[in-house]
């Protein structure tokens, strides 16, 4: 994201960022992919698109990798949301939330 934001003459954002659309290469390097709606900051003068977008994205981004959840998941409904959800549980309760697999690689 850094090099979208600071790479070119206008930065560019990606509104659209979620797991599926971060590739990893061999060293486990994240590589953001498929700039099918991606914007460039100039048509987001008025307010609408800004850097800003991508610190949340990302927020809700590791939120997933880490809970193995989508925002979208039939857990939640009404006002309960993924965000809502973790942040309900920071930081006593996080570790019920983390994905299973992941603690097994730990050991």
């Amino acid at each position: 994201m850094l090099h979208l934001h600071n790479g070119y003459s206008t930065p560019v954002v990606r509104c659209d960022l979620k797991p599926i659309n971060v590739l990893l290469d061999q060293e486990m390097v994240g590589h953001v992919s498929d700039f099918g709606i991606a914007k460039l900051l100039e048509y987001g003068q008025d307010g609408i698109v800004s850097t800003s977008f991508h610190v949340y994205s990302f927020g809700i981004l590791m939120m997933e990798s880490f809970t193995r959840r989508r925002p979208s998941d039939e857990i939640f409904t009404g006002d309960l949301t993924i965000r809502c959800w973790v942040s309900d549980s920071f930081p006593s309760g996080i570790h019920k939330l983390v994905d299973a697999n992941l603690l097994l690689l730990e050991r």
